[in-house]
């Protein structure tokens, strides 16, 4: 969780611990990139403007991030608050939620990234066994 507010920050992950998911909360993009850096997550729930530079920003610098990792990414964003989704889209974001979150909606949302995840996972060991 990337989420520069903190009243929002612990209703997230209120949310997120009801679900019983590990999480890492930071408010910095800079602390989010790092964080994945050491442990990857399989997916990052960013704010539009977290503290440094943009949710889009961060998104991007993951996707350029050279360790091959690919977490699902989903942006926070004010209810009418896309005029960035193409740009978002670009850089790749997979998915916006609108805050505040409805539980279910999250929910959704990371079961689609824990079956992007196992996918993804399940690609990486078909490429990689050692052919017979």
């Amino acid at each position: 969780i990337v989420e520069r507010e903190p009243e929002a920050a612990r209703h997230i992950q209120a949310k997120i611990e009801s679900m019983g998911h590990h999480f890492t909360c930071v408010s910095h993009a800079e602390e989010g990139l790092r964080s994945y850096q050491e442990t990857p997550f399989d997916a990052i729930l960013c704010c539009e403007n977290p503290f440094g530079y943009s949710g889009v920003e961060l998104c991007k610098k993951l996707r350029q991030d050279s360790r091959g990792g690919y977490p699902y990414f989903i942006l926070m964003t004010p209810p009418g608050a896309r005029q960035q989704a193409a740009k978002a889209l670009e850089a790749g974001v997979d998915a916006f939620l609108n805050k505040p979150l409805e539980s279910v909606e999250l929910a959704v949302r990371l079961k689609v990234a824990r079956g992007v995840q196992t996918r993804l996972n399940r690609v990486y060991y078909n490429l990689m066994s050692p052919k017979n």
